[in-house]
């Protein structure tokens, strides 16, 4: 699916897709969720996502995902592999050494796990990787890619190479293009915020996994740092809502634009 918010092109890559029981990742109490949502422990299929940003002078890439490995608790059985990251990149005409920019929206290993190729060097050789500083300094972080990915990790093979930037936080990657600290998820989680003339898209990470979080904002991943993440969705609430913008989540399907409801915000698909 591509957007097109001239001179912007605005592209969502599908790679995979995850399978997720809401019961078992949001902490959530039960006699809760079986009041307000009652099919939070049925299995839920989500798409795994990036997002490509393309413009005449720059090319961004917004997360470099792959499918769930098989053995993954998150993946799906028996499911056929469909076109990896690089592939539909081909597809597209788009070669690996025209990406300028890739942004890690955070260190969770399906969100970086395209980032090198097979012999460990960068995927896309002639990019800067960025990331949140506060993810690479966490050791349950480092830990995870390292049960993930194997150690090295992803984020210290590009170290080596001399790839990888650590932001603190906001910057901008070119004009109309930022990139806007959003902890919660993960210590240095962040989210990409592109305007042009009156438009606004943002790509989210994991500000939200499902619709549901949107309705309920103070529902929150067991592993995350709740009392952060919904205080980064709400300066998204407060900004997107006025902004009219388009949204992307990396595991809620197509673009999203946030409606009223009452006195919150429920996800409104947009179609491409």
């Amino acid at each position: 699916q591509t957007l097109t918010l001239d001179p912007w092109r605005v592209t969502l890559l599908v790679v995979g897709l995850s399978r997720l029981r809401m019961a078992e990742v949001m902490d959530v109490p039960e006699a809760v969720w079986r009041r307000q949502a009652p099919w939070f422990d049925a299995p839920v299929v989500s798409p795994v996502q990036s997002v490509l940003l393309r413009h005449p002078e720059i090319t961004v890439l917004v997360d470099a995902c792959a499918a769930m490995p098989p053995g993954s608790p998150y993946a799906i059985p028996d499911a056929p592999p469909g076109p990896d990251l690089l592939a539909q990149l081909a597809a597209m005409g788009v070669q690996p050494g025209t990406v300028d920019h890739v942004v890690i929206t955070h260190a969770h290993f399906d969100h970086l796990n395209a980032a090198l190729r097979p012999d460990d060097t960068a995927a896309f050789p002639n990019a800067r990787y960025h990331v949140g500083r506060a993810d690479t300094e966490d050791a349950a972080i480092a830990q995870h890619l390292e049960e993930a990915c194997g150690a090295p990790h992803p984020l210290q093979r590009l170290d080596e190479q001399g790839r990888l930037d650590r932001h603190d936080g906001p910057w901008a990657i070119a004009p109309g293009i930022d990139v806007l600290p959003a902890p919660g998820e993960s210590p240095g989680h962040q989210i990409v915020r592109l305007t042009s003339g009156d438009r606004t898209f943002y790509a989210l990470g994991d500000l939200f996994h499902h619709p549901i979080e949107v309705e309920r904002p103070e529902w929150c991943t067991w592993w995350g740092d709740a009392e952060a993440m919904r205080a980064s969705r709400r300066a998204l609430f407060q900004r997107a809502a006025k902004e009219q913008a388009v949204l992307v989540a990396s595991h809620i399907e197509g673009f999203g634009r946030l409606a009223r409801r009452g006195e919150g915000f429920v996800w409104k698909p947009v179609p491409a």
